[in-house]
């Protein structure tokens, strides 16, 4: 089995639930409050280990209390995880939902923002690993290093969300891109899509992934372009629909799929997924995903 590396960003999410949102000096008063474990490093390693393949986790914390339910998410999900600590809080979403499901999110990066990563000073550490996962809830000089290091000897699968500018010299080192269809059409310049699936092909990324949310998911490759319709399901709650299909597709990769296989088990997680409220918490097993693709054959 194939040795995979997530390293992405750890939070803990407060979320409160209100009728209606308060206005500019109004106070209101919350239905309820949840607190969770999330960020997208940290939802993706827990669909990759809930799919049954061992994953090692490197993120940062903080010195405070969230620090404590940070590490105690990663030990209840059984994660090998290289943790730093730094001298500031714990990553953290504020999450404000209304009675219509929508919502509002200010995310406060904290300790996730960590520039110089122990591991970067060991030329090393990540030799090891066949696949490396990487998004952008930490540093791009992060990500950078890691592309620059290991774009040509590993499978380098990158996620660039949330979005924001990213050169074209990097994204040719990379052997999958995973995005959305804001963020393909974000890191291309363009609102076309169609223009942006030609953008990325003239930079000869090996494996590109869009995912189109209710209606699915397209993938251009070298010789190969397929779109794999998703499963039509009562959506409660996508917060956690990308990294659970990112997830599941590193797991179709590292189980050695082919790519029509590898888009179809994600599309049945991130559907199964939403289905579900919370972020971690709403993410199947493959147990669920089996019986969910035997029951919509």
């Amino acid at each position: 089995m194939k040795k995979i590396a997530v390293i992405g960003s750890i939070n803990v999410d407060t979320t409160i639930y209100v009728s209606a949102f308060p206005k500019p000096g109004e106070t209101t008063t919350s239905i309820r409050k949840e607190t969770v474990v999330g960020g997208k490093g940290f939802n993706q390693a827990v669909a990759i280990k809930k799919s049954g393949v061992d994953v090692d986790f490197f993120c940062t914390i903080g010195n405070d209390y969230f620090a404590n339910l940070a590490i105690q998410a990663i030990d209840n999900n059984k994660i090998a995880s290289h943790i730093d600590h730094s001298d500031t809080h714990t990553g953290s979403a504020f999450i404000t939902i209304d009675k219509t499901g929508q919502n509002t999110i200010v995310l406060d990066g904290g300790a996730n923002n960590n520039f110089q990563p122990s591991f970067l000073n060991d030329d090393s550490i990540l030799d090891k690993y066949d696949i490396i996962l990487l998004e952008n809830e930490i540093p791009q000089l992060v990500n950078e290093r890691i592309i620059k290091k290991y774009g040509l000897t590993k499978t380098i699968i990158y996620n660039p969300a949330p979005s924001r500018n990213v050169s074209k010299e990097i994204l040719k080192k990379i052997k999958y891109l995973i995005t959305n269809e804001i963020e393909i059409q974000d890191i291309t310049h363009t609102d076309d899509l169609t223009t942006a699936f030609n953008v990325v092909k003239d930079l000869h990324i090996p494996n590109v992934v869009v995912t189109l949310g209710s209606k699915g998911a397209m993938y251009l490759g070298e010789n190969l372009s397929l779109f794999v319709p998703t499963y039509h399901v009562e959506a409660i709650d996508a917060v956690a629909a990308g990294d659970t299909f990112i997830g599941y597709f590193v797991f179709g990769l590292a189980n050695d799929f082919e790519i029509k296989e590898c888009l179809k088990i994600a599309n049945a997680a991130g559907a199964i997924s939403v289905t579900k409220k919370g972020a971690s918490s709403s993410i199947p097993t493959l147990e669920e995903v089996k019986s969910f693709l035997n029951n919509n054959i």
